[in-house]
């Protein structure tokens, strides 16, 4: 067998195995553990999301404040 023809058949050989490999791990993986990353996930970018528009928010409302006070004196 040539080289080429040795290396096309391994080629299909690994990314049959790989793929199959892949597909079962991925099949036998517990959804439970799949969505408790998900929740964690979503609350670690919901709370990060939350805080920085907070932070803004007070941000923006304290220099309006400030400015608004300037004025009036």
């Amino acid at each position: 067998m040539s080289d080429k023809i040795k290396n096309a058949t391994l080629n299909v050989t690994l990314n049959t195995t790989l793929n199959a490999t892949r597909n079962a791990t991925l099949n036998a993986t517990d959804c439970v553990t799949l969505n408790a990353i998900l929740d964690a996930t979503l609350n670690v970018t919901l709370n990060a999301t939350w805080n920085a528009t907070n932070d803004a928010t007070r941000n923006a409302t304290r220099n309006a404040i400030k400015e608004a006070l300037k004025d009036v004196r």
